[in-house]
């Protein structure tokens, strides 16, 4: 009785087969990323001009500016389409220069950035909270 060695040939070749596809993947990739590679970030299309003129822009407001309510601090979030109806918390910046969230404990609280502006002000507000 003698050995079978025509299925040790096939498990040879086998692997040389599978190394030698792995290497001709391999160099295509490298060509066509070599062939495409060089054309820097995608640039934006055009941008559409927008003719703010006429009746688009509703008509020229004149007067006075709006004046800035006076300060009062900010007690509460409400935004009932979502459901929303928080109290709000006084937070700051943290050492690392982060702003605080207000405590996890309580994921109803809002916090606002009390080195900001008060409700009414004129400028840009931070509320702060968990989701």
């Amino acid at each position: 009785m003698g050995r079978d060695y025509a299925g040790a040939e096939r498990t040879r070749r086998v692997p040389w087969g599978a190394v030698a596809l792995v290497m001709l993947t391999g160099l295509a990739l490298l060509r066509n990323g070599a062939e495409f590679g060089d054309q820097g970030p995608p640039q934006p299309a055009a941008a559409a001009s927008l003719d703010l003129s006429g009746d688009a822009a509703g008509p020229p407001v004149e007067g006075e500016p709006e004046q800035p309510l006076p300060y009062a601090p900010a007690s509460r979030v409400k935004i009932p389409t979502i459901d929303v109806d928080a109290p709000i918390v006084d937070v700051n910046l943290d050492a690392n220069g982060w702003i605080d969230a207000p405590p996890a404990e309580d994921p109803n609280l809002a916090g606002w950035y009390q080195n900001g502006i008060a409700p009414g002000q004129l400028g840009t507000s931070v509320v702060v909270g968990h989701v």
